[in-house]
């Protein structure tokens, strides 16, 4: 059995091992989450120091020693640098978060797409893009891992929700209406609007980048990533670190 394989991969943190290698951790489509030594990959003069710099996109060739159970990166192709994640403050910001939730919560390779894509879009995305981007993102990544909400009724009483603002139970992240949220919301947290549920619902449907082009207000858009984030806490059951939230959307609901 062969001993080299070869994966579409993000760049995603890297660790110094001794004064000249790396170790690098990847989203690999093929396989999720898998982390890799590069020989030599801190040496100025190496093309391993630039392609394994987070984020990029790349072609990883990589040898995996079973009896250790451990890869060692042979090769980086690059597929995109994504060299302009770090030009403006919120797509540098867009892009911690978003790495933070992939190391703290995707095994699998089923989310790579999405994310590669998104990653693509962030790289030229202005400020009122990348809000829109970052909605989008988080609750498609919700899907995918089973966890987006049934939004057409109250998780509580069964009334309908359409047409209604929803707020989000502590205990389950389920939507509740106005008459149930009492006991079981967080204190000051704000409801999502009806606009930006019919608006996250019908866009959903869409590929990425044809989404972004519907018309969606800026507080419908803050609000989906407002919350988007706070479902996502909810999931790993803690605060992701690199999030920083409007303050007038209320706390984390803890």
């Amino acid at each position: 059995m062969s001993r080299d394989f070869t994966f579409e991969a993000l760049v995603l943190r890297r660790y110094p091992v001794g004064e000249s290698h790396r170790s690098v951790t990847f989203l690999t489509k093929e396989r999720g989450l898998l982390s890799a030594l590069a020989h030599g990959a801190a040496k100025s003069q190496n093309r391993l120091k630039l392609l394994t710099t987070p984020i990029r996109h790349v072609r990883l060739k990589a040898y995996h020693d079973p009896v250790a159970d451990s890869w060692k990166v042979t090769d980086l192709e690059p597929l995109n640098l994504l060299g302009g994640l770090g030009e403006l403050l919120e797509r540098s910001a867009a892009a911690t978060v978003w790495t933070e939730l992939l190391l703290a919560s995707w095994e699998s390779g089923g989310v790579f797409d999405l994310f590669a894509q998104a990653f693509a879009l962030l790289d030229t995305a202005d400020s009122a893009t990348v809000a829109r981007l970052e909605g989008q993102t988080l609750w498609r990544a919700l899907e995918i891992a089973g966890l987006m909400p049934e939004f057409s009724r109250c998780s509580v009483c069964g009334k309908p929700l359409a047409g209604k603002p929803i707020w989000f139970s502590v205990i389950d992240g389920e939507p509740v209406c106005q008459s149930c949220r009492a006991g079981i919301t967080s204190s000051g947290e704000l409801s999502l609007p009806s606009v930006a549920i019919d608006s996250l619902l019908a866009t959903l449907v869409l590929p990425l980048d044809e989404a972004l082009a519907s018309p969606v207000s800026a507080v419908a858009a803050a609000g989906l990533r407002t919350h988007g984030l706070k479902a996502w806490e909810r999931a790993l059951g803690r605060r992701l670190r690199s999030v920083v939230i409007d303050q007038s959307s209320g706390p984390a609901p803890y």
